[in-house]
């Protein structure tokens, strides 16, 4: 009986330290699984601020064009009638000192 016990325990043993391996060997996988998803969230965010800033570039790039249209055209305005121009800068002026004084 003995030695039945002692076959038992050695067997015990082996069966923990083996769990004991398996469970070692399942924290490497987790912690793997954990970088490649921190690595896949850093490559998304990076993707996504790549992609936010080409927007931006493109809409600075189409609001400068329309503020060169515009600014072309009131300069063609203001050359084919400088008369009318200059009297809408004079009131223009004359409103804004109106309001700011006080």
């Amino acid at each position: 009986m003995a030695e039945a016990t002692k076959t038992e325990t050695e067997d015990l043993q082996a069966q923990l330290k083996l769990l004991g391996d398996d469970v070692a060997g399942l924290k490497d996988i987790l912690r793997d699984l954990a970088k490649n998803s921190a690595q896949q969230v850093s490559a998304d965010a990076k993707a996504r601020a790549d992609e936010a800033q080409k927007y931006l570039l493109d809409l600075a790039d189409k609001t400068k064009g329309a503020a060169k249209s515009e600014i072309d055209s009131l300069e063609k305005t203001i050359a084919n009638k400088p008369l009318q121009a200059t009297f809408i800068a004079l009131l223009a002026g004359l409103l804004i000192g109106r309001l700011t004084r006080r």
